[in-house]
């Protein structure tokens, strides 16, 4: 019910498929079994995103000044999935100064 955006009963558009995101970023990073669920609530899950950026500046020499928009914790949370599977290989494509790297330190930091 919170991705039918337009109101017709139904999730029939690809900008409401793209609201569709799953992970376990909502959890504490670090928690010892962090549940792989749904994030239905995008407000609340930038917020948590930006808290993990927060936590990731705290703890490296490296900080990041990262805006953390619906694309980049979409790719975020795409990259994450991919480092928990074992045995994962990911090719990330882009031009220079697009956030590759950035996107995937902060997902490997959750």
């Amino acid at each position: 019910k919170h991705l039918d955006t337009n109101g017709d009963g139904k999730v029939n558009t690809l900008e409401e498929l793209r609201m569709l995101i799953f992970g376990d970023m909502m959890a504490q990073v670090g928690a010892p079994k962090r549940p792989y669920t749904e994030c239905d609530d995008i407000d609340e899950l930038q917020r948590t995103m930006e808290g993990h950026l927060e936590q990731y500046n705290m703890m490296s020499t490296k900080r990041m000044d990262l805006v953390m928009f619906l694309y980049a914790i979409m790719h975020t949370s795409r990259v994450c999935r991919v480092l928990k599977t074992g045995m994962a290989n990911a090719l990330l494509v882009g031009v220079g100064g697009s956030g590759r790297q950035s996107c995937t330190r902060l997902a490997a930091f959750l």
